[in-house]
């Protein structure tokens, strides 16, 4: 983290070594990413603070729990689902018949009842619908919030 941040104004509050921490198995790419991307919000607004703060809500991001869809009544519960990029999302299949969720490049294959199927969400502003390619009238979406307040791209599912 301090090879990306090297040449960036950092809050006096910043402290790399928690940052570097909660962020353990991310990538030089990722890290230097979120570093570039406080520092290209931080061209609009306080630097030191714009820096600080996508840090911090990206190391946050990474140790976030999975959130938990249960698939039951023929329907998914909960469903529409917001969550901060880096979120797992479980899909849990209480129904009594087998289900396959999908949406876009998105696919668990055949959930047979009492299965789960995680995916995790990296994309930073998104919105996904998903549907169960065995029952189509089963839909929910699921909304990627960004912490830098970009605007979502919508995918929908073909």
């Amino acid at each position: 983290m301090r090879v990306h941040a090297a040449k960036k104004p950092l809050n006096k509050d910043v402290d790399l070594s928690f940052i570097a921490k909660r962020t353990s198995g991310m990538s030089g790419a990722d890290l230097a990413g979120i570093v570039n991307e406080a520092a290209l919000e931080a061209a609009t607004a306080n630097a030191a603070t714009a820096i600080a703060r996508a840090t911090n809500v990206a190391a946050t991001a990474t140790a976030l729990p999975a959130q938990l869809v249960v698939i039951r009544g023929m329907a998914f519960e909960p469903p529409t689902l917001a969550v901060p990029p880096g979120t797992a999302v479980t899909f849990r299949n209480l129904d009594s018949t087998t289900h396959q969720i999908v949406t876009g490049e998105m696919d668990s294959g055949r959930l047979q009842p009492g299965e789960s199927w995680t995916t995790k969400f990296q994309d930073a502003a998104s919105s996904h619908t998903f549907i169960c390619r065995l029952h189509p009238t089963m839909k929910m979406a699921i909304t990627i919030s960004d912490p830098l307040n970009r605007t979502p791209v919508v995918r929908m599912s073909s």
